[in-house]
């Protein structure tokens, strides 16, 4: 146990120290090679940095405060929600099949369009050669195939699926068309041809380039009340809720025992933004919810931070929360983010009206 404390420490001192330096910055470049579908059919992006949780897993494993498994919970919490569904089911035996152990993901990305999707796994050193070899014996039905100038494995027709591929991990449980192109260690798979090719061609056309992303994003960098690393981030572009077809993001970020999350989302204009800022200080703690009948306070518990920002030229609305962890939450799962994305989904957004 002291040597788990030991190393669980030394883990959070090195995660700690870069809470100081620059959260954006590692995103962006993760989204700018992640393709940025055409059209305007809603878009979700999930990024997930399992590495911070990790840490703080280790730390509360040793000191007996969790009951969850301290190497599948960071994954859970870090990794998109279409990927975390199948973890449990199949990280086992993707090593032989795939080549990749999901435990050991640095990052992720994933664009999804409904069936439209790309996802990006950043592997350790060195694991990405085995991955070629691992889909060549496994019986998928993958092959291989010069493209764009790079080496591609593919199976499928674009978009179609076939039900005898869907223990393939990538074909999501469907059998769904794939393509999957090995960028040293880090893993790009799509379901068609031109978004692979997309993704060959980034950063030009990626979800990093686009401008509303970035400044959604950037506002992880503007002196919000919210320390910590960013364990994952959920970007929502052309949704188009209450008149809000701009970028919308929701963040969960990890600080030792303590953890935050902020909801951004672009205005039209600054005073817009500041509306949008003014409402929710004026209604998070006394309008109930028209679903839950609780106020935004009594669902999150923690202290709420609102401001309007303009981040090279795009105004943004950021709302943010900060505290103690909930121990009554499972380790894998930020209550705050959580909360977040489900009053944005149920459209449970009368705290933004003035």
């Amino acid at each position: 146990m002291i040597r788990a404390l030991f190393i669980a420490f030394l883990t959070i001192a090195c995660v700690t120290s870069a809470t100081a330096q620059d959260r954006a910055a590692p995103i962006l470049a993760l989204l700018d090679r992640l393709p940025l579908p055409p059209g305007d059919g809603s878009i979700e992006v999930d990024y997930g940095n399992p590495i911070p949780v990790r840490a703080a897993a280790m730390m509360a494993a040793a000191l007996g405060q969790m009951d969850d498994d301290p190497m599948l919970a960071p994954i859970l919490r870090a990794a998109p929600v279409s990927l975390a569904q199948r973890i449990v089911l199949d990280n086992d035996g993707l090593g032989q099949t795939h080549g990749i152990d999901l435990f050991q993901v640095e990052q992720f990305a994933m664009m999804m369009q409904g069936q439209r999707r790309t996802v990006l796994l950043d592997l350790p050193e060195g694991q990405g050669a085995g991955v070629g070899p691992a889909l060549s014996a496994a019986g998928f039905g993958y092959q291989e195939q010069p493209f764009q100038g790079q080496t591609v494995f593919w199976r499928g027709v674009d978009m179609e699926t076939d039900l005898s591929r869907r223990d393939d991990f990538f074909g999501y449980g469907l059998g769904l068309s794939s393509r999957l192109w090995l960028d040293g260690d880090r893993l790009v798979q799509t379901a068609t041809w031109p978004t692979m090719a997309q993704a060959i061609a980034t950063p030009e056309g990626s979800i990093g380039q686009h401008s509303g992303t970035r400044a959604v994003v950037s506002v992880l960098d503007t002196g919000l009340d919210v320390p910590g690393e960013v364990v994952a981030l959920r970007l929502y572009l052309n949704l188009g809720l209450s008149g809000r077809g701009g970028p919308l993001m929701v963040a969960d970020l990890i600080h030792g025992a303590q953890e935050g999350a902020v909801f951004a989302f672009v205005t039209d204009t600054l005073a817009e933004a500041e509306r949008y800022a003014a409402a929710a200080r004026a209604n998070w703690e006394t309008l109930p919810s028209s679903v839950t009948r609780r106020t935004m306070a009594e669902m999150f518990g923690n202290a709420m931070q609102a401001t309007a920002l303009e981040i090279d030229g795009t105004a943004v609305a950021a709302i943010s929360v900060h505290g103690p962890r909930d121990r009554d939450s499972p380790f894998w799962r930020n209550s705050a983010f959580h909360r977040f994305n489900q009053v944005l989904m149920m459209r449970d957004l009368a705290w933004l009206t003035d």
